[in-house]
């Protein structure tokens, strides 16, 4: 199952890489549920295996569409064949190896699929705004949920898709309850004949500074935080929203963020990129016990 889920996570990388617009570090960490670090062992091994990940000017990542397609040129008959020749070989040839790991990744991950990736998330956008015109209930199919660590099929009434189509906001008939999903790590979606039922309880709500919207108990987390100059030019351009709660410290060249969030899970790994350059004046329990515990674990 985890060797399952590594997969999972690898091909919404790829997928995450060659979409039209680049994504941060940020935004990428969001879309496979785990950790900068992580992300960046896997930027490792697609390197390892012949993908070229680009950066441009502004931090964010991309993926050479050629680069997937090139490893998808063989057919299946031809593909089959190789592997076996190689594996007859002799296997200790760093060639043969090189060769092999390539061609797990594309049979684990199938990368000739993937091409697809960007019509595939096109359509469900489409499809979602449909349903938000005809006013009928949508299935989210096999819904990757970071929160509750699950895939699950969702059946809600969507309302409003943002401005940068990454996300939706809808309200979830099982729950009760707007919740935003993030479009990317739906499977598929379909309309459904049933008709809005619940349109007194629709509600769109601003997003926190981080892009996240409010929890179900609307409780939120008071940060207040010291930046060098690189950090705070480092949050203002990841994080435009935040600009506006980022202040000049008095005779200091440091700068002053504060504000409340509706998800510390960004602060922290904010925190923990730049922690040179970041002091915390203030944190929720919650997110101090996180940080306290990474330092600890240094020690070891």
């Amino acid at each position: 199952m985890a060797h399952q889920n590594k997969i999972l996570r690898v091909l919404q990388l790829i997928v995450a890489l060659q979409t039209h617009l680049p994504k941060s570090m940020e935004e990428l960490s969001e879309i496979i549920g785990s950790g900068t670090r992580t992300v960046y062992r896997y930027f490792e091994l697609l390197e390892e295996i012949g993908f070229r990940i680009e950066r441009d000017n502004t931090g964010r990542y991309t993926i050479r569409t050629n680069e997937i397609m090139e490893i998808s040129q063989l057919t299946k008959q031809e593909f089959n064949h190789v592997s076996k020749l190689l594996q007859t070989s002799d296997r200790s040839n760093p060639l043969n190896q090189s060769i092999l790991k390539k061609m797990a990744v594309r049979s684990d991950v199938q990368i000739a699929s993937i091409t697809i990736g960007n019509a595939h998330i096109s359509k469900m956008i489409e499809d979602i705004q449909e349903a938000i015109n005809l006013e009928k209930q949508i299935i989210i199919k096999k819904y990757n949920s970071i929160s509750s660590q699950s895939i699950s099929d969702r059946i809600v009434e969507p309302i409003a898709i943002d401005a940068n189509y990454r996300t939706i906001t809808a309200f979830e008939i099982a729950s009760g309850i707007n919740k935003t999903f993030v479009i990317e790590r739906m499977q598929n979606v379909e309309i459904t004949k049933t008709e809005f039922k619940h349109q007194d309880k629709h509600l769109v709500t601003e997003k926190d500074v981080f892009g996240f919207g409010p929890r179900s108990d609307q409780r939120t987390f008071p940060v207040h935080l010291v930046l060098s100059l690189k950090a705070k030019i480092l949050l203002s351009e990841e994080y435009p929203k935040t600009e506006e709660f980022i202040t000049k410290k008095t005779k200091s060249k440091n700068f002053i963020f504060q504000c409340h969030v509706n998800d510390l899970r960004p602060v922290f790994r904010f925190i923990k990129g730049l922690n040179e350059d970041i002091k915390i004046i203030s944190l929720p329990e919650p997110l101090q016990e996180i940080v306290e515990l990474e330092e600890t674990e240094k020690l070891y």
